[in-house]
């Protein structure tokens, strides 16, 4: 099992983009928390917790083209998904808002079989996090709520959401087995995410595409590299203004969809395409003869 390693520049590039809205999310996905491209044109959302457990194929412009009703699963806290590039999506029951849950998992759904039925059945993946001694833990140690869920190579990873009393800003990296029924996660490293606090610096989405990985809180985007397993620090886009982000999709050309949650405050419930010119990481300068 391939694992990715943290490793932060110093430097920083910013950029700020506006959100430039392609479509609305359907009243049936009004609380969308994942979001995942099975093609160039259609992606596949989902509901955060206690909502029905399916899964929904959409255009880029929104509309339902299909869903599907997972039978042996519930939708307990689902709050992201992704796809092997190949036949399973793997869809993360992984939300843990108290940090008291001992039934995280993952649910694996055959596409193909999700894409000719109304109705299938997913095997499921429960794992636990190694470093967790209680249930909930201590204030200062509210590290195993999770909003993101990305596949690389064989492996799974999740980025917890930091909820610590006093914020410390941290997320926690763990990577998953795909094969496995029943397993601790993978501890990889602790990651800084800011100190802004919960709106502007918990991790509510991810995705990776080719050779970067892309993180998204509520207000931005964040970028990195992958060099030997590692994960570099590239940039970070703002996306102003802020709203209930929660899913993000990349799809193989770089192309990439932003959703947020309907809200009464906030506004929201739409999906949105970051400009590619924006999310292009930085090319390296070549070193003058």
């Amino acid at each position: 099992m391939k694992t990715l390693l943290i490793s932060l520049f110093l430097s920083v590039v910013n950029q700020v983009v506006g959100q430039n809205v392609i479509g609305t999310i359907p009243d049936k996905l009004k609380e969308i928390s994942g979001l995942v491209f099975i093609n160039d044109s259609v992606v596949v959302g989902h509901n955060d917790g206690g909502n029905s457990p399916k899964l929904f194929f959409l255009n880029l412009e929104g509309k339902i083209l299909h869903e599907v009703k997972i039978d042996n699963a519930k939708n307990e806290d689902w709050e992201d998904i992704t796809y092997d590039g190949d036949d399973i999506l793997y869809i993360g029951d992984i939300g843990n808002n108290l940090n008291k849950r001992k039934d995280l998992c993952i649910y694996k759904v055959s596409l193909k079989k999700a894409l000719k039925k109304d109705e299938v059945d997913a095997e499921k993946i429960s794992f636990t996090y190694p470093n967790q001694t209680a249930f909930p833990p201590s204030d200062d140690d509210l590290h195993y709520d999770a909003e993101a869920l990305c596949f690389y190579k064989d492996s799974l990873y999740i980025f917890t959401k930091c909820r610590t009393e006093p914020w410390d800003g941290n997320s926690y990296i763990y990577s998953l087995a795909t094969n496995k029924k029943n397993q601790e996660a993978n501890f990889l490293s602790t990651f800084y995410v800011g100190k802004s606090g919960w709106w502007q610096d918990a991790i509510t989405g991810a995705d990776i595409q080719g050779n970067y990985c892309y993180l998204t809180t509520y207000n931005r985007l964040m970028v990195y590299r992958i060099e030997n397993d590692q994960l570099l620090f590239d940039h970070r886009i703002y996306m102003k203004p802020i709203t209930q982000k929660e899913a993000i999709a990349v799809n193989k050309d770089g192309r990439m969809i932003v959703a947020d949650e309907r809200q009464t405050a906030l506004g929201g419930g739409y999906l949105y395409e970051i400009p590619k010119a924006v999310i292009v990481p930085s090319k390296k300068k070549k070193n003058k003869k």
